[in-house]
């Protein structure tokens, strides 16, 4: 099995997991009130023991608007769930902590239960698996910086978690890698983050004009006049032309640009897959597929209310 074959089923793997939380996650933030300011808690608990900042959120995701997370860390101190500094930082406050931990109980209760999805043995054998890969991630010369990675494995359960509590966070921890790995291959090109994302659906047949952009990317909080801003940008570049049938389209040094980010994507994430010889790389591939399942099996067989 392939390492990217093995990635195809981090995704779903994920998805499903999620579904066993979920709906009782969703039921506390209603309880909480917290169901818009649940992403901004939990990425903000991340940063701990450093303050959340606007700033720090955009390493991760410099395809956003400062302003969303400006107004997301803004409501919560408002809630009395932090507390800004004066010089613009965000503090957790005893109940923001508190609704936190109670929020992640729920989610290790939930999880708890899924452990029946598959073996305790088999499900032991895919955490260590993906422990030891997310170590090799840890532990590469490249990329050099690492931020995603370093800063969601500030939520790890630790090794008392819920097993199936840790594949969670191991699959994220992978993800947030391969965030890193996309944004040193891209970066030195000197676009801003939403050009990047524009020239991405462009690419990828996503989008083809600024309205477009605009409206699937609505969550980002960017205008159509700012995707037109960029898109100027990226035809400024030689990257994208006007297309015969309206809108824009990527130019041959546009495809060739773009692949090639990919390629030193894929080359800088799957680099420490070596870590894992080819039946491990087999094993992680099938235990995961094998969880997803079970989980799904679960599901189906749980009766009203559960």
């Amino acid at each position: 099995m392939q390492p990217s074959d093995v990635h195809a089923e981090f995704g779903p793997t994920s998805g499903a997991l999620g579904a066993v939380y979920g709906p009782a996650i969703q039921a506390h933030l209603d309880d909480l009130d917290l169901r818009d300011g649940w992403y901004f808690l939990a990425v903000a608990h991340d940063f701990k023991p450093d303050p959340a900042t606007p700033e720090r959120f955009l390493i991760r995701t410099p395809y956003t608007a400062r302003r969303r997370f400006e107004n997301g860390l803004s409501t919560l101190a408002e809630r009395g769930l932090m507390e800004r500094s004066a010089a613009g930082a965000y503090h957790f406050t005893a109940r923001g902590q508190e609704a936190f931990d109670s929020v992640m109980a729920t989610v290790a209760r939930s999880l708890g239960e899924a452990g029946s999805a598959i073996s305790p043995d088999r499900l032991k054998r895919l955490v260590n698996l993906l422990d030891r890969l997310v170590a090799a991630c840890l532990a590469a010369p490249e990329p050099a910086e690492k931020q995603c990675l370093t800063t969601n494995r500030n939520s790890d359960p630790g090794p008392d978690g819920p097993p199936a509590l840790r594949v969670l966070q191991l699959l994220a921890d992978m993800n947030a890698f391969r965030d890193d790995a996309h944004l040193a291959a891209w970066r030195p090109y000197g676009t801003s983050g939403h050009a990047w994302e524009a020239f991405t659906y462009l690419w990828r047949g996503d989008a083809r004009d600024a309205d477009e952009l605009a409206g699937k990317l609505a969550t980002r909080r960017f205008s159509a006049e700012d995707y037109a801003a960029a898109l100027d940008e990226l035809a400024a570049r030689g990257w994208i032309e006007s297309a015969p049938n309206g809108g824009w389209q990527l130019t041959a040094e546009g495809q060739a640009l773009r692949q090639a980010v990919e390629d030193e994507t894929d080359r800088l994430y799957y680099g420490p897959w070596a870590a894992l010889t080819e039946p491990e790389l087999a094993a992680l591939g099938e235990g995961l597929a094998a969880l997803r399942t079970g989980l799904e099996a679960l599901g189906e067989n749980a009766g009203p209310g559960q």
